[in-house]
């Protein structure tokens, strides 16, 4: 659970609690049932993955999407965009309304990074896409591996659309 925590900002102490409370509830099942097996303790993979796991898993799309661009791109477009309606668009997956000034306005400040915007908007969709399926993550090892390959298909669909170099 200790492996949760980013040893150089102290982030991610409430996911390692959280992760330690599980651990020990399966581990104390497992062991008062008899049964240390990979399938007994296997709920606690479900736990953590469909828990702060898919929120993980969707943050680091945009991060597969930062490493394609520069940065001076990236804070140009990051510097076009209002903060509260580009925070919402990441966080949330929706727009707060803006009112026709602010649209003209972010209109004409983003012109010439259409594209980039728009690979953004698909990556946000994938994250939406790959949450959802974090929420299917497999109650059994066993259907893990079919799991996994509807996983590695967003991934493969993320890079195709950034045209950046896969991590994994």
């Amino acid at each position: 659970a200790a492996g949760h925590v980013n040893p150089t900002t102290g982030g991610g102490i409430p996911g390692a609690a959280k992760s330690a409370h599980w651990a020990v509830k399966r581990a104390v099942e497992a062991i008062s049932e008899g049964d240390t097996s990979e399938s007994a303790l296997w709920s606690y993979n479900r736990d953590v993955m469909t828990d702060f796991g898919k929120k993980f898993a969707g943050i680091d799309l945009y991060n597969v999407w930062g490493t394609a661009h520069d940065v001076e791109e990236l804070t140009d477009v990051v510097t076009a965009v209002p903060g509260q309606q580009l925070a919402d668009a990441l966080g949330r997956g929706t727009g707060s309304s803006m009112g026709l000034g602010l649209k003209l306005k972010t209109a004409v400040e983003t012109f010439g990074h259409r594209e980039t915007l728009g690979e953004l908007y698909r990556v946000q969709r994938k994250a939406a896409e790959l949450r959802d399926h974090y929420d299917r993550y497999p109650a059994s090892p066993e259907a893990f591996e079919a799991w996994k390959e509807v996983r590695d298909g967003i991934m493969d669909d993320v890079y195709a659309i950034t045209g950046a170099d896969p991590k994994y």
